[in-house]
């Protein structure tokens, strides 16, 4: 069954991944992690999307966001070739740096978001690189345990609220249930129908949603 056009709304969430060419590195060095980084900052300002987490691995990326007025095709467009032509001049090298376009799941908020923000901040660990999530510098796992400034600016008090309302509790709650996904395999990439994670009844809005653009 063919995938369905994609569908880009500020009312979504959306789990967005890319890999390296030929599963080859995108980071060599923490210049250009930074450098990615940047970038998220930089476009999060001008684009107006919202981030709610990242991880950056040597190979490949993640992000969950919810796109403002500008698509999420024109978003990643950007980001993908900004960081492309840094990754390619700075290291003297020509060429596709990702593998074809990025991919993206639409998460329904209800049903899957906290379990793919756990995956996301897990990758680390199941990729053998830390023992513990805390240890990974370049994923957004520590900004939902500190009320640091530092950007790209990473909306974690909505996620943080599904835990708990108590603010006090949250954090405890979130660590937790992160930390219990270890012994889990779950993988949006293969839980996903047709683009999709989320209840049949969220498949059949989305549905809806497709056929109204047709003319």
């Amino acid at each position: 069954m063919p995938r369905p056009p994609r569908i880009s709304s500020k009312k979504f969430f959306y789990h967005v991944f890319a890999r390296g060419n030929n599963r080859e590195q995108v980071f060599w060095e923490t210049a250009d992690y930074q450098r990615f980084l940047k970038n998220l900052e930089l476009y999060q300002e001008k684009f107006g999307y919202r981030l709610y987490g990242y991880c950056l691995l040597a190979n490949h990326f993640h992000l969950l966001l919810r796109p403002g007025k500008i698509s999420l095709s024109k978003i990643m467009q950007v980001l993908m070739t900004a960081y492309s032509m840094y990754a390619n001049k700075k290291h003297h090298r020509v060429g596709h740096v990702f593998q074809g376009r990025f991919k993206s799941i639409i998460v329904e908020k209800d049903t899957y978001l906290l379990e793919v923000l756990r995956y996301i901040h897990l990758n680390p660990i199941r990729a053998g690189i830390v023992d513990r999530v805390e240890e990974y510098p370049w994923s957004s796992y520590l900004k939902y345990l500190t009320a640091g400034s530092e950007k790209p600016t990473v909306e974690t008090a909505e996620m943080l609220s599904m835990f708990s309302p108590d603010g006090l509790r949250q954090k405890r709650l979130f660590v937790e249930f992160t930390e219990g996904g270890l012994g889990q395999d779950f993988d949006p990439e293969q839980t996903q129908v047709r683009g999709v994670l989320g209840s049949a009844k969220f498949f059949q809005s989305l549905t809806r949603v497709l056929k109204g653009r047709r003319p």
